[in-house]
């Protein structure tokens, strides 16, 4: 019986860590509900932080490992998709996650955001959908995007506030 539950929650844990991407959009949703320019500035971002993704797989070109264990039927692994580098889940957890923390979310939807961000890497790891180095570059990449947006906005906002006030 407690080999079942165990079973369930791995299950579940690489479930939650394969929507990863999903579930820190929500709650960067959630957090910026009622900060607009924010919430409007990580969705205009988060498009071009996919985008970005899409570029440099298109770029380097480099397959995805051949020893992957089936996990989803919902995995499409067609054109940009059959290349690894970099991961795409990794990029975007790690985007999502740093904007979180940037936007200084409470400290729950921050830790949460954290566990589902190493979930998402582990399961990317454990089905072998990429490398350790795809995981790494993915999420420096998407940290590094996250960072630049978020400050970008701040000045945006600032600058809007002082020209305001004059």
């Amino acid at each position: 019986m407690y080999i079942i539950y165990m079973i369930n929650i791995i299950e579940l844990f690489d479930s939650i860590g394969y929507t990863g991407p999903i579930l820190i959009l929500l709650i960067n949703i959630y957090t910026f509900f009622y900060r607009k320019p924010y919430l409007y500035a990580y969705l205009i971002s988060i498009f071009v932080n996919s985008f970005v993704n899409s570029t440099l797989k298109n770029i380097y070109r480099i397959p995805r490992q051949d020893n992957q264990i089936p996990f989803s039927k919902y995995e499409n692994f067609d054109g940009v998709n059959a290349y690894g580098m970099p991961s795409g889940h990794a990029q975007s957890v790690g985007f999502s996650t740093i904007f979180l923390f940037l936007g200084k979310a409470n400290s729950y939807l921050m830790t949460t955001a954290l566990f589902i961000s190493c979930l998402t890497l582990i399961q990317r790891y454990k089905y072998r959908r990429h490398t350790i180095y795809e995981l790494l570059i993915g999420s420096f990449i998407g940290m590094s995007l996250a960072y630049v947006f978020f400050h970008t906005t701040t000045y945006y906002l600032e600058t809007q506030t002082q020209e305001t006030s004059q």
